[in-house]
């Protein structure tokens, strides 16, 4: 199968990426970056929504939703990034 610049075979699924302070970036990035290129809506999620987070080697992610209140039934995949944990 060839991927074509125009095909979006995930437009309408609805995805999260989880991520902490010191996350892995190839972890988060890669996944939110080739999802939404997909036609996937993507939300990146952490402890607070509107929190700005530093990766491992410096990459900054903003959340736009608080982990907390993500639903199972709202999503069709949920990524966690990787990274220090406590």
């Amino acid at each position: 199968m060839t991927h074509h610049e125009h095909d979006q075979p995930l437009e309408g699924k609805r995805a999260a990426v989880v991520v902490g302070p010191l996350y892995e970036e190839i972890e988060a990035l890669y996944p939110v970056y080739r999802l939404r290129e997909a036609g996937a809506q993507v939300q990146v999620a952490g402890a607070e929504a509107g929190t700005t987070l530093p990766g491992k080697r410096g990459d900054e992610i903003e959340t736009e939703v608080a982990a907390g209140d993500l639903s199972a039934g709202d999503l069709d995949l949920l990524v966690i990034a990787g990274g220090y944990g406590p």
